[in-house]
């Protein structure tokens, strides 16, 4: 976390050095969740760009936890919409995937 703060700060100080303007994340189109994270991303972006450029470590993969939504009820710390996102910045690290298997009708359909 340290390091997006860091880089969050270099990058709006490289910006406005070069007259640029900082994006900002947006609400979505149906509702009052922040679903356009264009600053987030541009964040994340920046840092990876300067650890290319001095040859420090590059991060793989990227992983988000976006608290969305309103309350599943009164009190609760649970939203509706939260989710993870996962970015696999290298797809040397895939080592496989899985293609979805038929329906086994001993469970329930989810």
């Amino acid at each position: 976390m340290e390091l997006l703060k860091k880089s969050y700060s270099n990058m709006v100080d490289d910006l406005e050095n070069l007259g640029e303007k900082v994006p900002t994340n947006k609400i979505g189109k149906k509702g009052t969740d922040l679903l356009l994270r264009e600053l987030d991303c541009r964040v994340i972006e920046y840092l990876h760009n300067l650890n290319k450029r001095y040859k420090k470590y590059e991060y793989d993969s990227v992983k988000g936890i976006f608290i969305e939504g309103n309350p599943v009820y009164d009190n609760s710390g649970i939203y509706e919409k939260t989710h993870v996102q996962i970015c696999i910045r290298n797809p040397n690290c895939i080592k496989g995937y899985f293609s979805p298997r038929d329906i086994d009708p001993n469970f329930n359909n989810c």
